[in-house]
């Protein structure tokens, strides 16, 4: 270590009066090596003021300038002498939108000492908040583990909570702080020594996230198992991350949960923690993790082997049959027998056959005793090896027949199959490839390989290479309409995950498509086993395309190429409205939307009129865009399609942002007749309550709100979202906006006149957005929800067996913890003794934990109605280290202690005595 001279304050001044100009400091600063200085330069003002961004609004750019000064800070941070001074410098520098400042702070972070560096923990937030973030991921990522592994868990575990946060957008998309790909770099950095450091929290963190990035699907308004996670995280044993946050959720959650059942203390905790989550990717993690933890758990090996609903359930199959092929043979005799008899009598067979019929054939006892043979060779395939005789005889039988089990299917549905794997097609020259997709051709056998298995390979190497058939391009033309839909699908999937197309050449080919005659494109197949008969479905694929493009990156110098390709798809015959009579049972109007071409079509001119908008930003309206508001009319008064009118509804505030004035003078057009009560439904649905759209809807909002039925059920259709629910969110904007009242008008109308479950999910959504909200709420705010909670309670006085769910939605807006906080507590402890129930009981009771020191007598009277009846007790398995700093806090507080204390003795008499060392602490 040199020895560094103190600077006297002449050679300061000196020093200070060469550098007026931005060269001469980043020269000084760059050279600067002495940490003596620090505090000389702090006194004058060198770290107070950090450079702003610099924006180019007609450029539409931004720069974010260097901070030398801050540069210096950072290389001082490794000096062990003059650290004391770089944190209280660093702390000190004002809050900036500079991300090079953020990021210098984060690293200067990692070189401090752990509990210097967890001082800076409450910055990162504001960090992450901003629209830029620059490498500041991987600097978090970094600061997490420097934390983790010296002696820091607790401030690591709030940064890893504020980093890795994310939201559900109401299109099942989740958005996160930064890109997927750094959110999984961050993960694989940081979790490792996370887990170490916080034990069991690391992995309650990662499953929470999980939980609400891969949200249950719905059945009839309510929530099921399934989240499909086995067709997008296919190997849950696979690190697969070319998809979204969701499948790096998956990855860090089984990483953690292996990590810790390492540990036999952790073992059965980690299965037992992860199998009472509610969605089956947990529960296909915790197979997993039994697959590898076989020796130490044989008992559960069994269990869930021998679990018949496991067998059958396709969601689990792929980890169900890996721990089957690994453990068959240390289960016990009787075990094997019944797996063993379970596949001897073979599958459920009415799928199949009504999939049969389905593709307009009559399936024959030879066609089902086909199937069956063909599903026991899956089920036999991972425990081949060890079968008794007879099996291994019948299980040959069946080889030589059909021939070795291809790719494990990894759903329920047994899809068309390939006679090459895909590997081997994108080991193909482009040349060879096209030659070998003209001339292959399939034979006539059931679930033999189809052109739609290959089609299926070709979309996966066009997603991960989409430039690869440029050279080859218009030789596309000449293939099989099939492979030509399916090519189209993976440029879609491409430009999804951000990767460069050839524009040109790809809306060439495109346009040439939709050129085409249109009795050429007649209507395809629905069976996935048989191939396109006509470009309809290619047409559909562009307009996809179109549509993913034009809301991503397509660039504004295609303009009249795209146009030209909408203008032709936007006179397709599809839907019809036969098709819309057909399928609008069971869809809702913009669900049929955004299945037909037609109406994808003006979906993509909306879009186009957009990235008009973003090139032109005057004036606000059609002018510079004249063909947009001309294909607008025309289907607007002449389409009969319910489909395209419910995309006007669905795209209504941006009608209203591309001309106000064309969407005033159309809005009767939109909803007004009965066409429009699709778009109403379309825009109610899937759009929030903008101000000007809003202004412009007021009739619609009275009629819809006296359109309510009282006695009205949940919609039992999958696939549509319930708009007297959706409404109830819209009302609930604008009332704690300040644009409704609460005692009269459309708010105090809706909830007497709602059914009970949109008057639960309006309370809901208040208490989602809260939970949602980072910033503190204003108090005027604050004030109009108490209001509404309190007249939404009284109303429950009179009829609690009619409010039971709109009680039990406090649970949002307690966990949100927005409002103040003895009335938080003093409402959830009544709504629990009064309706047994609320929504959100981890999360509501790890906030009784947070608020434990300050409020213990009312937070333990709370969790006293949690855990004292009968659907809530349970809520504590999965939060029992919440409860426990609860308790603890408790006993430590004269107010609490005896609560407290009967609490524990209540607990033990039931046979729950985990908290009973607790009074022996005390």
């Amino acid at each position: 270590m040199p020895s560094w001279k103190t600077p006297i304050p002449e050679q300061i001044e000196r020093a200070i009066s060469l550098l007026a100009r931005p060269e001469q400091r980043r020269y000084f600063f760059d050279k600067l090596q002495n940490p003596s200085w620090l505090t000389p330069l702090e006194e004058r003002g060198f770290f107070s003021n950090p450079p702003a961004p610099l924006r180019d609004d007609t450029k539409g750019t931004i720069q974010f300038p260097p901070w030398p000064a801050l540069q210096y800070l950072a290389r001082m941070a490794t000096n062990a002498q003059a650290q004391d001074d770089v944190l209280r410098i660093a702390l000190n520098i004002p809050n900036t939108e500079n991300i090079i400042v953020h990021d210098l702070l984060a690293e200067i972070a990692t070189s401090l000492p752990a509990p210097m560096s967890a001082q800076f923990v409450v910055r990162a937030p504001q960090w992450l908040n901003m629209p830029h973030h620059g490498a500041l991921p991987t600097t978090l990522g970094t600061l997490i583990k420097h934390l983790a592994t010296n002696g820091q868990p607790g401030p690591a575990k709030e940064l890893a909570r504020a980093t890795l946060d994310i939201t559900k957008q109401r299109n099942r998309d989740i958005t996160a702080h930064m890109e997927a790909w750094y959110y999984g770099q961050l993960l694989k950095e940081a979790l490792p020594s996370l887990t170490d450091a916080i034990g069991m929290d690391a992995l309650t963190l990662t499953s929470d996230l999980l939980e609400i990035a891969a949200p249950p699907y719905t059945l009839g308004g309510m929530a099921t198992a399934n989240d499909g996670s086995n067709h997008w995280h296919e190997k849950i044993e696979d690190d697969e991350d070319l998809h979204d946050i969701k499948n790096h959720l998956v990855n860090a959650t089984r990483s953690a949960a292996a990590q810790l059942a390492k540990q036999p203390a952790h073992t059965r905790a980690v299965i037992a923690d992860l199998e009472a989550r509610p969605t089956i990717v947990f529960h296909r993690i915790a197979l997993d993790i039994i697959r590898r933890e076989k020796d130490r758990v044989p008992d559960l090996v069994s269990a869930r082997l021998t679990n018949h609903d496991n067998f059958e359930n396709t969601g689990l199959r792929h980890e169900y049959q890996h721990l089957l092929h690994d453990a068959f043979t240390q289960l016990p005799a009787a075990d094997q027998e019944c797996i063993l008899n379970w596949i001897n009598n073979g599958p459920p067979t009415e799928q199949y056959e009504n999939r049969v019929r389905a593709s307009g054939r009559h399936p024959t006892p030879e066609d089902t005793d086909c199937y069956k043979r063909y599903w026991q060779r899956r089920q036999l395939t991972p425990i081949a090896d060890n079968l008794p005789p007879a099996w291994a005889s019948a299980y040959q039988a069946i080889i030589n027949e059909l021939g070795p089990e291809p790719d494990e299917p990894t759903s329920g549905f047994m899809g068309p199959t390939s006679p090459v794997t895909k590997e081997e097609l994108a080991a193909m020259a482009p040349e060879d490839l096209i030659a070998y997709l003209r001339s292959w051709t399939p034979k006539d056998e059931l679930l033999g390989p189809s052109r739609a298995g290959v089609a299926m390979h070709l979309t996966g190497i066009i997603t991960t290479n989409p430039t690869m058939l440029d050279p080859v391009i218009r030789r596309i033309r000449d293939l099989h309409p099939t492979y030509v839909r399916n090519y189209f699908y993976g440029l879609r999937q491409a430009n999804e995950q951000q990767k460069p197309i050839a524009w040109e050449s790809v809306l060439d080919l495109a346009m040439w498509i939709v050129d085409q005659p249109r009795d050429a494109a007649t209507q395809d197949t629905k069976d996935p086993f048989d191939d396109d008969h006509g470009l309809a479905g290619t047409r559909s694929a562009i307009a996809d395309l179109l549509n993913q493009a034009l809301n991503n990156n397509m660039p504004a110098a295609y303009r009249d190429t795209v146009w030209h390709i909408i203008k032709i798809l936007s006179q397709d015959p599809d839907p019809t409205v036969e098709d819309e009579a057909k399928y609008g049972g069971t869809m809702d109007a913009y669900a049929l939307a955004i299945n037909s071409i037609r109406a994808k079509a003006i979906d993509a001119g909306i879009k186009y009129a957009l990235m008009i908008r973003r090139e032109h930003q005057e004036p606000k309206d059609f002018t510079v865009m004249p063909e947009v508001p001309a294909l607008l009319r025309d289907h607007l008064h002449q389409d009969p399609s319910v489909a395209v009118r419910a995309v006007y509804g669905r795209f209504f505030p941006w009608l209203v942002l591309l001309d106000k004035q064309w969407a005033r003078s159309n809005v009767d057009a939109v909803f007004g007749d009965e066409k429009g009560k699709h778009a109403w439904e379309a825009y109610v649905t899937c759009c929030p309550a903008y101000d000007d759209p809003v202004s412009l809807l007021e009739q619609y909002y009275e009629r819809a709100v006296d359109d309510l039925q009282h006695d009205k059920q949940p919609e039992q259709r999958g696939s549509r979202p319930d708009q007297d629910e959706q409404l109830g969110t819209h009302l609930m904007t604008r009332y704690y906006r300040g644009q409704l009242p609460l005692d009269t008008g459309l708010v105090a109308r809706f909830f007497e006149r709602a059914p009970s479950h949109a008057r639960a999910h309006a309370i809901e959504s208040v208490g989602r957005i809260l939970y949602g909200t980072k910033e503190p709420v204003p108090l005027l705010i604050r004030e109009r929800l108490v209001n509404l909670w309190t007249m939404r309670r009284q109303a429950a006085t009179t009829a609690l067996s009619a409010h039971r769910d709109e009680l039990a939605a406090f649970g949002w807006w307690f966990a949100a913890a927005k409002l103040d906080h003895t009335w938080e507590l003093t409402e959830l402890r009544d709504v629990l003794r009064n309706n047994h129930a609320v929504a959100l009981d981890y999360q509501v009771i790890e906030q009784l934990s947070k608020l434990a020191p300050t409020h213990a007598a009312l937070v333990v009277e709370c969790l006293r109605a949690f855990v004292t009846t009968e659907r809530q007790y349970w809520a504590i398995l999965g939060a029992e280290q919440h409860v426990r700093t609860i308790l603890d806090r408790a006993l430590q507080d004269n107010t609490a202690k005896d609560a407290a204390t009967a609490l524990i003795h209540d607990l033990g008499a039931i046979g729950y005595t985990k908290f009973r060392d607790l009074l022996q602490a005390t």
